[in-house]
């Protein structure tokens, strides 16, 4: 696992996730989510929106194109990375902000990267973070940089 804590979220990240989620009311939207790692938090810098092009309102496939534009300045793409790929956000329109069934069905088929897996639910307008290591859904501490929050 690279990192077990995330920092705090940027406010125009965490404004830019909460505002995906009413601008498509009951359909999911997605992104990716750079930054950096430091010891074992995640810094999140940026939350890049990326359409989905998914078939179903409770799913979500991000544009390969959107997708790729995205982390061509990230570690996953670049040779001469400026950011980390963290993961990807998501939200949840009226469903709790844990993993779904799809999200599991989605993970497990390996359709998701190992990392930062951010949920933004409209029910309760709350941000649940997880880590995907490849077999299950970790919940990531939430910290201030270098010390637990309490």
């Amino acid at each position: 696992m690279k990192f077990r804590n995330i920092g705090d979220l940027p406010f125009d990240a965490f404004t830019l996730i909460s505002a995906s989620a009413y601008k498509t009311p009951g359909r999911e939207a997605c992104g990716v989510l750079v930054g950096s790692i430091v010891n074992d938090t995640a810094l999140v810098y940026q939350a890049r929106p990326i359409k989905n092009i998914s078939e179903n309102d409770d799913s979500f496939v991000m544009d390969p194109t959107e997708y790729l534009a995205a982390i061509m300045d990230t570690d996953f793409y670049s040779d001469t990375p400026k950011y980390t790929l963290l993961g990807i956000y998501h939200t949840h329109p009226d469903f709790p902000g844990y993993p779904s069934l799809i999200d599991w069905n989605a993970a497990e088929s390996g359709n998701v990267i190992r990392g930062m897996y951010l949920i933004f639910t409209t029910h309760g307008n709350s941000l649940h973070s997880y880590y995907w290591d490849g077999d299950k859904f970790i919940v990531l501490k939430r910290t201030q940089y270098g010390s637990s929050a309490s």
